[in-house]
């Protein structure tokens, strides 16, 4: 009697591994990344949702935000500390500004992009089902989506086989859904819209970076991102560096190094077109500082912030980690009375919070003091290094919640649902020595990568994304321990860790797209690499007689 056939692997095995390594056609990244992109998209919203919400307790931050759009959160009573359980639901009330502090025109207000998001949650949640006027699960599911976009779009403008972006694309989706992330994705947070920002601008810089030549709709893309993600928290301006870097890294190589009278022209028309784009990426660069200092200058880190910050600076930070407060204090040109309130923070009973003198020195003492007095005392960065090394082995902080409030989550409880990184990063946690050595790696993967000149051209692109996140993680601890100390540095460490989880994948691309090629054989066949109309580096030149590797 005949029964089924068994199908046989031994023969799918090859055919698959040569689909897995073959270099995927335009349609197939299209459809491939569609597919990628949803997938991450449902995986995210089924770690949040599945068996239970989880998400990240408010400490009043999200307050401020939500009160100020006349939204209260629905609690079982009103002596509920919040910070213990989220609570996702939220009706519509009228505060006052002894309740909320955030009237219009009142400099404790948030001035945040986050605003944008919270205003579309709102108008989506009825049409999502959610209750109350505004639910926390609905901004949830906006955010997923994006993330899946972000990863999709990702995913068709990488270089490299379907294997090495699959490959890719896991480790940075692993990212956005590693706890000390997915958390903020159901919460009165603007964290998410930061992380959502900075998911998008990954496939930006790549459709920017592989482009033929510098144009302005391009530009205006990598500018509008990196504005919206800088402008959804302050803390967020340590990207900027990184981002700046990035408009920069971009040349327009020449086409012919023949020396006729034809070549000569297209060689003066390629310089006049690299001076034009140049000119362009510094016209952009400009009006994206200018846009974020604006941002910080009169909306985004008003009075009341800034004062708070430099106390937390000076009086937690700084002083501290010197051995004569008074003469400190006398530096910045403060009371040098003020040393007894060394080492306490402003909550802290015995600071300075309630001495007059604080006054004065709240006027005479700014940020830019502090700065100067770290550049007056270099030595003072070897314990703030110590203190952000701490922080970041801290992981995240333990005095907020991630479930929702019922008898089966006590309060304070910490989900654990997808810790990829948190294990992987064990021995960092433990020595932080080792996040040190992570970035080096990868900055010395990216600029490798760059360099060598076996490498196929269309994989150099990946060298700078190595690089750009390596300077996003340089610039965000350094804007965290210079401007707010340790000050709840773990918790704004978050903003530090995400760069620093995405140099995993980008070092595993740089060693996976930098192997060497047989002769004869290209790492890239694919119909954009070979007629050179834009999907390749900018590198990668169909006419190009000079080797691509000739400079950054």
């Amino acid at each position: 009697m005949n029964g089924p056939v068994a199908p046989d692997w031994r023969q799918w095995s090859p055919r698959l591994k040569r689909i897995a390594v073959a270099q995927p056609s335009r349609r197939t990244r299209r459809v491939v990344g569609v597919l990628i992109g949803a997938f991450w998209a449902a995986f995210l919203m089924a770690r949040l949702f599945f068996r239970g919400t989880v998400g990240l307790a408010d400490e009043t931050d999200g307050h401020r935000y939500l009160c100020q759009r006349g939204l209260q959160a629905v609690l079982p009573s009103d002596n509920v500390r919040l910070y213990w359980h989220i609570y996702t639901t939220y009706n519509t009330h009228t505060w006052y500004g002894e309740t909320c502090g955030t009237y219009r025109g009142d400099e404790t207000k948030y001035a945040s992009s986050h605003e944008a998001v919270l205003w579309l949650g709102q108008q989506l949640n009825g049409l999502f089902g959610m209750p109350g006027a505004f639910d926390l699960r609905t901004l949830a599911i906006v955010y997923a989506l994006v993330i899946g976009v972000a990863i999709g779009l990702t995913f068709a403008l990488l270089p490299g086989n379907l294997l090495v972006r699959l490959v890719i694309t896991v480790g940075i989706g692993l990212v956005y859904t590693e706890s000390v992330v997915a958390v903020y994705f159901v919460s009165p947070y603007a964290e998410p819209t930061v992380w959502c920002g900075f998911a998008l601008l990954l496939p930006a810089l790549l459709w920017f970076w592989k482009a033929p030549e510098i144009s302005w709709p391009r530009l205006a893309l990598v500018v509008g991102i990196s504005f919206f993600t800088i402008a959804a928290k302050t803390q967020a301006v340590g990207y900027l560096p990184a981002i700046l870097f990035a408009l920069l890294w971009k040349r327009s190589p020449l086409s012919d190094s023949r020396h006729t009278a034809q070549a000569l022209r297209r060689r003066a028309t390629g310089l006049m077109a690299a001076a034009r784009g140049r000119g362009r990426s510094i016209v952009a660069g400009a009006l994206l500082v200018t846009a974020v200092g604006g941002y910080v200058g009169t909306g985004g880190n008003l009075t009341v912030y800034s004062q708070l910050n430099v106390y937390e600076m000076v009086f937690t930070t700084l002083l501290p980690a010197g051995h004569d407060p008074a003469a400190d204090l006398r530096w910045m040109g403060a009371d040098p009375a003020l040393a007894y309130a060394s080492g306490t923070s402003v909550v802290s009973g015995d600071g300075a919070s309630y001495d007059p003198r604080l006054l004065t020195f709240s006027r005479d003492v700014s940020q830019v003091t502090v700065l100067r007095f770290v550049a007056a005392h270099p030595l003072r960065l070897v314990p703030l290094t110590q203190y952000g090394l701490r922080a970041l082995g801290h992981w995240r902080p333990a005095y907020l919640g991630n479930y929702t409030d019922t008898p089966a989550h006590p309060g304070l409880q910490q989900e654990c649902r997808d810790c990829f990184y948190y294990y992987l990063f064990t021995p960092a946690r433990k020595a932080p020595f080792w996040f040190g050595v992570l970035l080096l790696l990868t900055l010395l993967g990216g600029l490798w990568i760059r360099n060598v000149g076996f490498i196929p051209a269309p994989n150099r692109v990946m060298g700078k994304v190595a690089v750009f996140f390596v300077l996003a993680t340089f610039g965000e601890f350094w804007t965290v321990q210079l401007t707010q100390g340790v000050g709840d540095e773990v918790k704004h460490h978050v903003f530090t860790l995400l760069p620093m989880m995405l140099c995993v994948p980008s070092f595993i691309g740089c060693l996976l797209l930098g192997r060497r090629v047989p002769d004869g054989a290209s790492d890239d066949t694919s119909d954009s690499a070979a007629t050179g109309t834009g999907d390749g580096d900018e590198d990668n030149l169909a006419t190009a007689p000079i080797p691509a590797a000739a400079g950054l």
